[in-house]
């Protein structure tokens, strides 16, 4: 058993190792919203970050900085089209392997010969989707990037020597195929241990718990993940504000509140002039941030809701793959006991009437009269659409969602007050799986299973 248990750790260290980010364009140094444009070239961002890295490297305008980077790392960002094409100059010309992630599609990349993508089409590079994607180039001194805006990203863009070192798949796919090999080479050592072995049962209980533990405590402390956060009033008050997180990307924030007296006035300029004087006023300090639970990605937010308070967030939510559904969490410090007086509940909608006729309402709640049959903290729903063939709502597949999300705590039982606080909330949706993650469990189990077959033979 140790033998395996040491052949899974290593595996997963690894993988952990070689998948650290390589020298290339992060974006990460640029703000939130930010055009590219001279950053890599020694001069600025759009936004005015810089003077940046002199690697002779520039963009026309629409390639801009988002948060949620591949490796989620905080002040992770990723680099969004924003119009349908962009052209990025080499000036010195470079000869290589070219590669990056592709965290929402589709994206096409034509690679020329001249500058501002002009002469002799020398190689593309082409992806329906996420993915991590790569080509052996000749010399070329311009890349047209096309895709659809708001939702084709990449992240990082890496230029290298031919043959050298790829970039591999998401870290959360090396998981699952470390999670797989461990758990089948457990298993299995496991059952050649009661054929050739009589175990005694004080001895094997033990392995088998640490055993099985140890890959699935991997794998659940992998299931709740949460980035670095950004100000709300940030997200209200910039132009083409949005967030991004796996094939997701939140866009078009609005916000209401009854529950802070200090809310600034509403034109952008006089609330970011009010909370750079003021940041620790309540309202500056909320914050958003891209969230994963149980790998399903969504937004978090952190609250500090006391009774009585009432928030509502609205926001556009676009995914790549598809949505098929939702899920609605919180958290309420102290955890309020049967019969404590008191309402919370955590609630998401979708309309109809702006989501193609397409509704849904999902509600996590505590208290007698929002949760008469108990207290729940996470609460999920699919999407529904109706059928006019069967003449019943059913589930249908998003592309895009306009979401309404209302937190409360309060008295609507009318018997006293809460004496609890809502400290965070998060929304995650379900998406269409990705077939490569199932084919690298798949494939990690199958060849676990013919190395260990010959190894007993």
């Amino acid at each position: 058993m140790r033998r395996y248990m040491l052949r899974f750790l290593l595996v997963a260290i690894v993988f952990t190792g070689v998948n650290a980010k390589a020298d290339g364009l992060s974006f990460n140094e640029l703000q939130l919203g930010e055009d590219v444009l001279e950053y890599y070239n020694g001069g600025f961002g759009g936004a005015g970050s810089g003077p940046g890295p002199a690697l002779g490297i520039s963009f026309t305008s629409g390639l801009i900085a988002v948060a949620g980077d591949v490796y989620g790392e905080p002040d992770g960002k990723a680099a969004e089209l924003d119009s349908p094409e962009v052209i990025m100059n080499v000036l010195g010309g470079f000869s290589g392997l070219v590669q990056f992630y592709v965290l929402g599609g589709p994206i096409d990349v034509a690679f020329y010969d001249e500058l501002d993508g002009l002469g002799n089409l020398v190689g593309t590079i082409s992806s329906p989707g996420s993915d991590v994607v790569g080509e052996t180039l000749p010399e070329f001194h311009s890349a047209v990037f096309s895709g659809t805006p708001g939702t084709t990203r990449i992240d990082p863009l890496l230029l290298g020597p031919p043959g050298g070192p790829l970039l591999l798949p998401e870290p959360s796919a090396l998981l699952l195929l470390a999670t797989g090999i461990g758990l089948v080479c457990i298993l299995l050592r496991r059952k050649t241990q009661w054929n050739v072995v009589r175990m005694s049962r004080a001895t094997s209980i033990p392995r088998t718990i640490l055993g099985v533990a140890l890959p699935l405590g991997i794998a659940i402390f992998s299931t709740i993940a949460r980035a670095d956060e950004i100000p709300l009033y940030r997200l209200l008050t910039e132009p083409n504000a949005s967030i991004s997180v796996g094939s997701l990307r939140f866009s078009n924030f609005g916000f209401f509140s009854t529950i802070f007296p200090d809310f600034p006035p509403g034109r952008p300029e006089e609330m970011v002039y009010y909370c750079e004087n003021l940041p620790q006023a309540p309202f500056c300090e909320q914050t958003v941030a891209s969230f994963q639970r149980n790998g399903d990605n969504g937004l978090g937010s952190n609250a500090g809701y006391e009774s009585s308070s009432f928030i509502m967030m609205v926001f556009d939510v676009m995914s790549s793959v598809g949505l098929q559904g939702m899920t609605i969490a919180f958290d309420v410090e102290p955890v309020p006991k049967p019969g404590d007086p008191g309402d919370t509940f955590a609630a998401a909608y979708l309309f109809p009437s702006f989501n193609n006729g397409v509704s849904a309402g999902v509600e996590a709640c505590t208290g007698e009269a929002e949760c008469p049959d108990g207290d729940r903290f996470v609460s999920q729903t699919s999407f529904l659409a109706y059928n006019p063939q069967t003449g019943r709502m059913e589930p249908t597949l998003l592309s895009q969602a306009h979401v309404q999300v209302e937190v409360f705590i309060g008295d609507i039982s009318l018997r006293g007050a809460s004496a609890s606080t809502i400290t965070h909330w998060d929304i995650t949706f379900a998406e269409v799986p990705e077939p490569g993650a199932g084919l690298l469990f798949t494939c990690a189990a199958g060849m676990t299973m013919l190395l260990t077959r010959r190894w007993l033979s």
